[in-house]
């Protein structure tokens, strides 16, 4: 089946509903694609090159995505006898707060390139029982479950099953990609510049980089990965922020694509991709 086509079966594993297409289309030029920050990686459907490489310094990320790409039923079959209950919550959110607290997840996936399926199967529970917009930030492992107390609206448990579902999915995907765990920053200044490689960024929003674990300062930090992507000249850059003045005026004379979603609390959010090819 076409990567494509499969976006139309079930939702897709991250949050980027609505752009995820285009900036597959953007880079569709692309035989090697680098994405920095890994996120949910729902890009990762539409990006169609031979090579790609997905980073994130949030180790419980990747070890998720190697569980997935090396043992997806093992860990579809710790998940689906779950009951969708406070306690598999609470038990889930204990242990993979213990194992960042004591270092063994950070050793596991940096040091030894590996991967712990129950710790996988923890963390997937942490984000789809509970409720979401809270990855990698300090309040990650904390919180009940989403329940919902009318109908108006598509139930908590049936996304959790749907999410469960998807690995089929994100199973076939992950295994044309390779992880790593690093720096975001370091990550792209390893990128060779060269023509048919492309960079997909989805880094942490203005202002709402400080909430995350890894802080992020928006003096500094935007500032300098916009520099490290203008070095980066012969790569194609697809960089997606939440609409922000600061950061149109980081990015200002790249080509802009606006779409307008929908926040946790229903109100409008604009996102802007912006995009510069390779030089002439």
């Amino acid at each position: 089946m076409p990567v494509k086509e499969i976006q139309t079966l079930l939702p897709v594993f991250g949050g980027n509903r609505t752009s995820s297409l285009l900036v597959g289309e953007l880079l569709e030029d692309c035989n090697w694609v680098g994405v920095p920050f890994a996120g949910g990686m729902p890009e990762l459907w539409h990006i169609n090159a031979s090579n790609i490489v997905v980073n994130d310094l949030h180790c419980h990320i990747i070890n998720l995505a190697r569980a997935v790409q090396h043992g997806k039923d093992t860990l579809v079959g710790m998940l689906e006898p779950l009951l969708f209950h406070p306690a598999e919550l609470e038990r889930a959110q204990e242990c993979a707060s213990r194992v960042q607290r004591s270092g063994y997840i950070q050793r596991l996936v940096t040091q030894l390139d590996g991967f712990d399926g129950e710790i996988a199967r923890d963390y997937f529970v942490t984000q789809w029982m509970g409720r979401s917009g809270k990855a990698s930030t300090s309040s990650e492992f904390t919180g009940g479950v989403s329940c919902r107390w009318n109908g108006n609206g598509g139930g908590s448990n049936k996304r959790f099953r749907s999410a469960i579902q998807m690995l089929d999915q994100f199973e076939e995907i992950s295994k044309r990609c390779e992880f790593r765990c690093m720096d975001g920053l370091e990550f792209i200044r390893s990128i060779t510049n060269q023509k048919r490689n492309g960079i997909y960024v989805d880094a942490p929003w203005w202002a709402k980089g400080k909430l995350y674990e890894h802080n992020v300062d928006d003096t500094t930090f935007h500032r300098e990965l916009r520099d490290l992507l203008l070095e980066k000249d012969e790569c194609t850059r697809v960089v997606r922020y939440g609409r922000c003045e600061a950061i149109d005026d980081l990015y200002f004379g790249w080509q802009q694509h606006w779409t307008s979603t929908k926040k946790q609390s229903g109100g409008e959010q604009q996102e802007v991709i912006y995009h510069r090819s390779s030089k002439l």
